[in-house]
């Protein structure tokens, strides 16, 4: 099966996004992996903190995607969370490369502009878009 892979990092990505990109996954009959990237504003917390930060956002998202899931009747997509430490390209490269990935959706809001995110879909190999904007 396919997969698309929905990315949130340092603050993108909110309700609407998730539910697009769940409804995406849906329209495409795909899977969808929802990304959670801790970037370099992460490199400061010790370990042992992280490990909690990283089992709470965990158990937060999956809860989100649950709730995206019964809010679009997309109950039988099937997804998993991942939560990754490292650069946004670094952390959607090793994604895409151990996956069936067809695109990665990214949350909106976002901090990439137009060309930032044509250089990000290129590094990744895959399509890559925003989702949820307004």
């Amino acid at each position: 099966m396919t997969e698309h892979i929905y990315v949130t990092w340092g603050g993108s990505g909110r309700g609407a996004s998730m539910r697009e990109a769940v409804e995406r996954a849906r329209h495409d009959e795909a899977g969808l992996a929802v990304l959670a990237v801790l970037d370099e504003s992460f490199d400061d917390i010790d370990v042992t903190l992280t490990e909690v930060v990283i089992d709470e956002l965990t158990w937060l998202l999956r809860a989100q995607v649950r709730q995206a899931k019964t809010e679009t009747n997309s109950e039988t997509v099937a997804t998993r969370v991942l939560v990754r430490r490292g650069s946004l390209a670094e952390v959607a490269g090793a994604a895409v490369r151990e996956s069936n990935t067809t695109m990665v959706l990214l949350g909106a809001p976002t901090s990439l502009g137009s060309d930032e995110l044509a250089l990000l879909s290129d590094q990744l190999g895959v399509a890559t878009e925003v989702v949820g904007r307004e």
